[in-house]
């Protein structure tokens, strides 16, 4: 039978949606800050402009340092007790700041709060991958990613309407939220891994250095997201300094709306697009929508353009990280989800985080115009990157490239037809729709009576009466063939019809 049929792909389970509003509340609670910090800082503490980014931009240090230190150690930890962890360290830090005195212990606990946030932000990409079957692989890691791009409306929204010079009010509304994750964690159900799965997860195996920081197989996905990335930090960056040259100032303040709009329209179709039809039938238009979006921005000199691109950043920029996650997540294996997690999201950060900074030495040559230019020549020609690297071993539906397929099994799992007999009461069902999933392949049962239904002039009740019996003179027929080589004279038995 299905295995849909059964509620073994079920996707909005309570668990589920736990996780998807604990990573929303973290990712609030990053945004929050992030919008307020550098002002804080100037005004004050007296930091100078160039300290106080610096300060603001500590945040993405602590992050990068907490994906690479516990990326490879949450499996082996305990992905609740992970997300314990990084949740107590990211309040740690938001209680710190009532303390800070001066521009370098916000630096310091800024990199705590980045190290919370990294810690609780790939623990939770780490429990949605976990819960979600690979055959909704898309559609899942589209809802998770539609809760981080609500944040991204949400939190500097909500952190600029509590900012009144102080953070006082903003650090209060920060860590009650961020004990409402804990409360949040501690009812989700995570599943449990696969028993071989389990030891290989507690193999003391020495696979080098790197293995504990990295998962190989995410590496082309990742690359190719920093140099997305780019794109987006080149925007989320610049574009208000653009703005105000351009003399658009009057629809920058509708930009994020409308990009947030057009992200969430975008992600359930996109998400079952990728599961259904398979991950380039996504991924090469979002390279090419965001790539022209760029482009348009390069040259608007009006307020509808400015809005346009903000929908091409939405439907492209948003389908694309949400889809290049989920792969990422495909193409790993199942042990080491989160050092896949934990591997994408240090790429993205070094785009996001580091971008301005090299742009910022770009842009005196080029001027904005020029750098928008460049960013979506760098959309387009990481398109054919992703050809070359990945989309090229895509081409079949997301559902029959799984996980599964990992060093725990040999197997090749193409062409195999796997038959299970079993007694009534065994669990043979059970098993069977298990060892299909293991190996990413369909799980029939009533439909081959179905099929045979549909196919023959016989009712489902003589089908399902006789597909398995075999009368009793027929084995003494079967006997007297083997036994005396006498002819299986006779009509053909309803049995072997069906067979």
């Amino acid at each position: 039978m299905d295995m849909s049929m059964n509620g073994q792909n079920k996707l909005w389970t309570s668990s589920y949606i736990l996780n998807n509003v604990t990573c929303f509340i973290i990712n609030v609670s990053y945004y929050m800050l992030m919008v307020i910090m550098t002002d804080y800082a100037v005004s004050e503490l007296g930091a100078t402009l160039s300290a106080a980014g610096f300060a603001t931009g500590a945040f993405i240090i602590g992050a990068l340092l907490a994906r690479l230190l516990m990326g490879g150690q949450i499996e082996r930890i305990g992905l609740k007790r992970s997300a314990y962890i990084g949740l107590a360290i990211f309040l740690l830090g938001l209680i710190a700041n009532f303390f800070v005195c001066n521009i370098a212990w916000l630096s310091v606990v800024r990199i705590v709060q980045g190290i919370g946030f990294g810690i609780g932000s790939t623990t939770t990409g780490a429990i949605m991958a976990r819960m979600v079957s690979a055959t909704r692989r898309g559609e899942g890691t589209s809802y998770y990613a539609m809760f981080v791009t609500l944040a991204t409306a949400f939190g500097p929204y909500a952190g600029a309407a509590l900012y009144d010079g102080s953070l006082q009010a903003d650090l209060i509304v920060g860590s009650a939220l961020l004990l409402v994750c804990i409360v949040c964690v501690r009812n989700i159900s995570v599943p449990a891994l696969d028993g071989n799965i389990a030891i290989m997860v507690g193999d003391k195996r020495k696979d080098g250095w790197l293995m504990k920081f990295i998962e190989p197989k995410t590496m082309p996905i990742a690359i190719i997201t920093l140099l997305v990335s780019l794109g987006f930090a080149g925007i989320l960056g610049f574009v208000a300094s653009f703005e105000k040259e351009a003399g658009l100032t009057e629809s920058w303040q509708y930009f994020f709306i409308v990009y947030t709009l057009f992200t969430l329209m975008s992600r359930p179709f996109t998400g079952r697009m990728f599961d259904k039809l398979g991950a380039n039938i996504v991924m090469y238009p979002a390279f090419v929508i965001f790539g022209i979006g760029l482009l348009l921005l390069s040259v608007a000199s009006t307020g509808w353009e400015l809005l346009l691109v903000a929908a091409c950043m939405g439907i492209g920029f948003g389908t694309y990280m949400s889809c290049a996650q989920a792969i990422a997540i495909m193409v790993s294996p199942k042990s080491r989800m989160g050092v896949a997690t934990s591997t994408f999201f240090i790429f993205m950060d070094l785009g996001v985080g580091l971008g301005p900074s090299l742009m910022g030495l770009f842009i005196p040559m080029a001027g904005f115009r020029g750098l928008y230019l460049a960013l979506a020549v760098l959309q387009f020609a990481s398109a054919g990157l992703y050809l070359i690297t990945t989309g090229r071993k895509l081409k079949r539906p997301a559902q029959v490239i799984t996980p599964a397929r990992e060093e725990t099994s040999s197997m090749a799992t193409e062409g195999w037809i796997v038959t299970i007999a079993r007694e009534y009461g065994s669990g043979g069902h059970e098993i069977g729709e298990r060892i299909a999933a293991r190996l990413g392949v369909p799980c029939y049962d009533q439909q081959i009576i179905e099929k045979i239904v549909s196919e023959s002039n016989l009712t489902a009740s003589i089908v399902s009466d006789e597909e398995q019996r075999v009368n009793p003179s027929e084995l003494y027929r079967l006997y007297a063939w083997y036994a005396y080589s006498l002819p299986m004279n006779g009509e053909i038995s309803i049995a072997d019809k069906l067979f």
